[in-house]
């Protein structure tokens, strides 16, 4: 019998920017990633090495995608879009299903940011965005609504 667990239920939450911040759920979120961790290796090798040398460099947490049905009338959804114009850092918390819910919190900055329109679909939306700094996988905080 797997353990798998239905990823329907994730959230993500972008912060009300107040303190403490409440993380707001953005809703009708179709896909969505997390932050990713790379560690770039830096070649250290010296004429005293008898084979290749590295040290890790610095973390990089990658970009996060995310697609949902557009809602024009929707708070978020004109956040995203209008953080994205004006290249905004956010932060944000995505919650996933499982038990214990796994978290992370980070903050972001926009990447790009796209309304399609596409023949016999609903109307969708993406945004992507730099994660900067590190991620928080350790968080307490909660997603509101």
């Amino acid at each position: 019998m797997t353990l798998a667990v239905l990823s329907a239920g994730t959230k993500i939450g972008i912060s009300d920017g107040q303190t403490p911040p409440v993380y707001n759920r953005i809703p009708e979120i179709l896909t969505l990633g997390t932050p990713e961790t790379t560690i770039e290796t830096i070649e250290v090798t010296s004429l005293d090495s008898n084979a290749k040398e590295y040290i890790s460099g610095l973390t990089d947490g990658g970009s996060v995608p995310l697609e949902g049905n557009w809602l024009s009338g929707d708070t978020y959804h004109q956040l995203l879009k209008t953080n994205a114009a004006a290249g905004t850092a956010t932060t944000f918390l995505i919650t996933l299903p499982d038990t214990p819910a796994t978290k992370v919190l980070f903050t972001a900055t926009p990447e790009s940011f796209v309304i399609s329109p596409e023949p016999n679909s609903q109307l969708k939306f993406s945004f992507s965005a730099k994660v900067t700094g590190t991620p928080d996988w350790s968080t307490t905080a909660t997603v509101t609504g």
